[in-house]
């Protein structure tokens, strides 16, 4: 469908070349369809790179979706582009009375650290709780998901020589869950 960015917001230009429907927020008003409101908490290091790949992925849903960018108030990135962070991101702090159909956590490379020496711990751990209270549905995505699970679900994390992905066997326990 469309995919509603943050004005002058790069990767809508890299979406549009590449024939998605990508508009601002501005060119979108008008529309009769409200859109999804997701909110994307991005944590990882390339923020454009990773703006880009959510927004590609939510682009291509039948439902028109519009994409807010948000970073916790103590985050302090140390390899993205401040001006790019300036220009496009709010902070937990002003978008978390807003209302929202979902919410994105991506990961951020401090896997070796324990979650309590995370600077922005306590606030992510205070957005894991609001977006039980305030969002449909979260979906939380490489360290982001190991954080979600140790917090709402006292999941410890455990450490391993390699990275290990893929599809396993497993067994449903709760039925819709």
């Amino acid at each position: 469908m469309s995919i509603i960015l943050p004005d002058g917001l790069p990767a809508r230009w890299t979406l549009k070349a590449e024939g998605y429907d990508a508009s601002s927020r501005h060119e979108a008003a008008a529309a009769p369809l409200r859109p999804l409101r997701v909110l994307l908490v991005n944590l990882m290091p390339d923020k454009p790179a990773t703006e880009r790949q959510i927004a590609r992925l939510l682009a291509g849903t039948p439902h028109p979706v519009e994409l807010t960018l948000a970073i916790p108030d103590s985050y302090r990135p140390k390899t993205a582009d401040p001006a790019h962070i300036w220009a496009f991101y709010k902070s937990w702090r002003r978008v978390r009375d807003h209302g929202f159909d979902g919410l994105i956590v991506t990961g951020a490379p401090v896997e070796t650290l324990a979650f309590k020496d995370v600077t922005y711990w306590s606030e992510l751990t205070e957005i894991f709780d609001w977006a039980r209270r305030h969002v449909k549905q979260s979906f939380y995505i490489c360290w982001a998901a190991q954080a979600a699970l140790r917090h709402l679900h006292g999941v410890p994390k455990r450490a391993l020589a390699a990275k290990v992905s893929g599809v396993y066997r497993h067994r449903v326990d709760a039925p819709g869950h």
